[in-house]
């Protein structure tokens, strides 16, 4: 990502949470970025491409910083699992207004790739949470890491909805601290128990393993797309570029017309310079 997609994004990401995304037009957001309108569609072929960038950037630097923070060789692993747990919490009051626009303005249908984005971030922070868990409580918590992985997770999520509806006051420091304090109580009463775990490795594995070859499939389809976006640009045809514009827009839809997909391939596939590349992406899309 250059120097000025990266500006576009932070420049997106502050006029939809303060104005709201539909309040928000590309020209509000060229403005601030002190650009012409037409560079942003350059980057972006739309508003809706755009906020799914902004929310692909915030969900990608969540994890990042998650693990530099949990990475510090000179924090024990109960400093880290309160270190992670504090900064899910700042970063929620931090994008308090974005998450908001995200869940109340955008509809359903617009948010078929953001579900996988989410989906990955999930079974991102679960995993740290997993490795934090075991490396702080030992090899007791092992057969039931899964269940105190989903309990943290609730724990977090719930107070903060409750909070947050009941203005009170949230203080990330000392609820990270409380929270884990209560893990550790349920923990130690673990030693007793040889019950069979509430959430089984296998569905775990699962989860994590649909993530996995989900995210590889969408991982391969974008850098595709992004080669044949390269050639079209080499070769300068409008109208080859409008059919790859049309293709970006179906595949993003909810329900893409998959008959629609395959004519706009197929169209594109006359171009010599993109013949090796477009039975590749059909593979993936058809």
């Amino acid at each position: 990502m250059d120097t000025k997609e990266l500006k576009i994004i932070h420049a997106a990401i502050q006029s939809f949470a303060t104005h709201g995304y539909h309040a928000t037009s590309i020209q509000d957001i060229a403005d601030a970025c002190g650009i012409a309108k037409g560079t942003i569609y350059k980057y972006f072929p739309s508003k809706e491409a755009l906020f799914e960038s902004v929310f692909i950037y915030h969900s990608e630097s969540i994890v990042k910083q998650i693990q530099e923070l949990t990475a510090d060789p000179h924090l024990s692993p109960k400093q880290k699992l309160i270190t992670q747990i504090h900064f899910q919490i700042k970063g929620y009051l931090e994008r308090k207004d974005f998450n908001f626009i995200f869940f109340k303005e955008i509809p359903i249908k617009d948010k078929r790739k953001i579900k996988k984005v989410m989906r990955k971030t999930k079974a991102q922070i679960m995993l740290r949470e997993q490795e934090l868990l075991c490396a702080h409580y030992g090899d007791q918590i092992k057969p039931y890491v899964w269940d105190m992985v989903i309990a943290l997770q609730g724990m977090v999520k719930e107070h903060l909805m409750i909070a947050t509806e009941a203005k009170a006051p949230i203080h990330p420091e000392v609820i990270a601290d409380i929270i884990v304090k209560r893990m550790d109580i349920i923990i130690f009463a673990l030693k007793d128990h040889t019950d069979t775990p509430l959430m089984a490795e296998s569905a775990i594995q699962d989860f994590l393993g649909i993530v996995s070859a989900t995210q590889a499939r969408d991982d391969q389809i974008k850098q595709i797309l992004k080669e044949i976006e390269v050639k079209l640009c080499e070769i300068s045809q409008p109208k080859l570029y409008q059919s790859y514009t049309l293709l970006l827009e179906e595949i993003a839809l909810e329900e893409p017309r998959l008959f629609l997909i395959d004519a706009l391939l197929s169209y594109l596939e006359k171009e010599p310079a993109l013949q090796a590349l477009i039975p590749k992406i059909k593979k993936l899309l058809l």
